[in-house]
């Protein structure tokens, strides 16, 4: 195969639903804007879902669409936190590599929960990041990746248009909750990791792994600016992991000793996704515990908000989830719009982008990246570390509506200048050879 192919089609997948449908969304936004730049694009959406526990299991009508494609040439292929690289055909050969087209995996989250995917050598992958340290991580622990490009991930405008006067002087927090103990327990405990064929029975090495997990959290704690990766690294560093390796081994290094370093790594990140899971949920819950505490009323949005310990209290209004398209006529209507992401600390959530599209005024986590994009006229950060930051931040905008009213302006003409379609939408599929991390400016849409 070859990256050079005159085929001006595009095939998309939908192999799999991400919450509140926002897959489908996302795809068929990304279709539209291929297809005004002169692209073709065809989408095959699988009936069965193929991230769930019988993903084994094809009906035989995917198994139709899929063989379909067996053989074609096109000029790209993508799908969004794909399966698809898994899937091995009769003859053992993966199914991607029997489809002469690059192959790219858009990437929504963080990439540790996404291995088994990523760990697939195929012959032309590509993977686009939504966090530059994302990006970093999958260069050095999947070398057989062949592209990794970072985008960030935009939105779009309410198809409802409610203009400023008429929002509600209100707070809207978009975002699923999940109570940060079950994930604590997982970590103290690590009865999940039985889950798993080859440690069921290994004793020692799960209790190794709880144990790792326990130091990863202590690091992140003391230091909210360190990632998964660095913690981890830390204490495989610390501990002399690879020096042990080597010795053991009765040699200095090797490329085959490296491998097997690499290999432990990756999967001792993927073991370990409770830990990222425990923190991101204990930041959110603080921020709205502190919203809830100085008797701010603020609107939640999204699933099991209802699990929420203050769930009854008068200053929670929970909204129960909407499609992701439905969401933007949602945030239109707010004035101001929480986010709270430290598991991106090297990039943006699309929340950030759902308030300035749609004119909310947007508090968002600080992190370098987003200093760095200079649009601290378009939006509010705070310290994490300090949740009642936010919440003083957001008592001043509902105050000052003149200020609120020149920050969402600023917000809105930062977005139509840089956040909408942008001529470089194709960067990530034109762009497939050269160095291994290149950075799209500014996003997908």
């Amino acid at each position: 195969m070859t990256l050079e192919n005159d085929n001006n089609t595009i095939l998309m997948f939908t192999t799999r639903s991400l919450c509140y449908s926002s897959g489908a969304f996302f795809t068929s936004r990304l279709s539209d804007t291929f297809e005004k730049m002169g692209f073709h694009t065809e989408i095959c959406e699988l009936d069965n879902n193929l991230a769930q526990e019988n993903e084994a299991i094809i009906t035989e009508n995917d198994c139709n669409k899929l063989e379909s494609y067996i053989g074609k040439s096109y000029y790209a292929v993508i799908d969004f936190n794909s399966k698809l690289p898994r899937m091995i055909i009769e003859d053992g050969s993966y199914y991607l590599d029997n489809i002469n087209a690059p192959f790219f995996n858009y990437i929504l989250d963080n990439p540790l929960y996404h291995h088994s995917t990523l760990a697939c050598k195929l012959k032309n992958y590509n993977v686009v990041m939504v966090d530059k340290n994302h990006c970093e991580y999958v260069k050095k622990y999947y070398p057989h990746i062949k592209n990794v490009f970072f985008s960030v991930l935009s939105a779009d405008t309410s198809f409802v248009n409610t203009s400023y006067d008429s929002k509600k002087n209100e707070i809207i927090f978009p975002g699923t909750y999940r109570e940060p103990n079950f994930y604590l327990n997982m970590i103290m405990n690590g009865e999940y990791l039985c889950e798993n064929e080859y440690l069921r029975y290994d004793t020692e090495a799960r209790q190794h792994i709880v144990n790792i997990m326990k130091a990863m959290l202590d690091c992140m704690s003391s230091d909210t600016n360190i990632t998964m990766q660095q913690a981890l690294e830390h204490i495989f560093k610390k501990n002399g992991f690879y020096s042990l390796m080597c010795s053991e081994n009765g040699v200095e290094g090797s490329s085959s000793l490296e491998l097997d370093y690499i290999n432990i790594f990756r999967e001792t990140m993927n073991y370990a996704y409770p830990v990222e899971m425990y923190l991101r949920n204990y930041y959110r819950k603080q921020l709205i515990d502190n919203f809830v505490k100085d008797n701010t009323p603020v609107t939640v949005l999204g699933d099991w908000w209802d699990r929420y310990d203050n769930i009854d209290n008068r200053n929670i209004t929970w909204q129960k989830p909407v499609t992701f398209a439905m969401s933007y006529s949602l945030i239109s209507n707010y004035s101001i719009i929480l986010d709270c992401s430290p598991f991106f600390k090297n990039g943006i959530h699309d929340r950030v982008f759902s308030g300035m599209a749609n004119k909310t005024a947007v508090i968002t986590d600080y992190n370098n990246y987003k200093a760095s994009q200079g649009i601290s006229n378009t939006i509010k950060m705070y310290d994490i570390n300090n949740c009642k930051d936010c919440v003083y931040t957001a008592q001043e905008l509902l105050i000052n509506s003149s200020e609120r009213l020149n920050l969402v302006e600023n917000a809105f003409d930062l977005y139509k200048k840089d956040y909408t379609c942008p001529s470089n939408v194709m960067a990530f599929v034109t762009k497939r050879s050269g160095t291994r991390t290149a950075s799209l400016s500014p996003n997908i849409f």
